[in-house]
């Protein structure tokens, strides 16, 4: 999956999960490693834990990565919880969302999209429980 997910046409891809309890950190891990082995440059852009002032200069980051020649990996947390992602959101090509199977809370997946629009949602992973 994420082999076909870098040969996708976007250059920058944000990775969120759906509600608080979703990890994110085995689909960085992941993705970091199809990109290694299929020699593809990718940044890693952290946004979680970050303020709302954070998450604006990060922007620029992502801008940077890609303006360099490399595509923009971009991890935040729940945008339910905390609004600092937002911007890093806002600004990316793509969105897979994190979810957490088993224990889906429907409520903040449908806010979820809400905020970031459906359309530029390319799936969803199965975060574990």
């Amino acid at each position: 999956m994420w082999g076909a997910l870098l040969d996708g046409s976007w250059n920058s891809l944000a990775l969120v999960p759906t509600d608080h309890t979703a990890s994110v950190q085995p689909m960085v891990d992941a993705l970091l490693l199809a990109s290694e082995q299929a020699g593809a440059s990718v940044r890693l852009i952290d946004g979680r834990g970050v303020d709302l002032a954070e998450g604006k200069r990060l922007v620029h980051d992502v801008d940077a990565a890609v303006s360099a020649g490399s595509r923009a990996v971009v991890v935040v947390d729940s945008l339910i919880r905390s609004l600092s992602g937002v911007h890093l959101v806002k600004g990316v090509d793509a969105i897979v969302l994190v979810v957490q199977v088993g224990a889906i809370d429907f409520e903040s997946l449908a806010s979820t999209v809400d905020v970031i629009g459906p359309d530029r949602i390319l799936g969803s992973v199965a975060a574990p429980l």
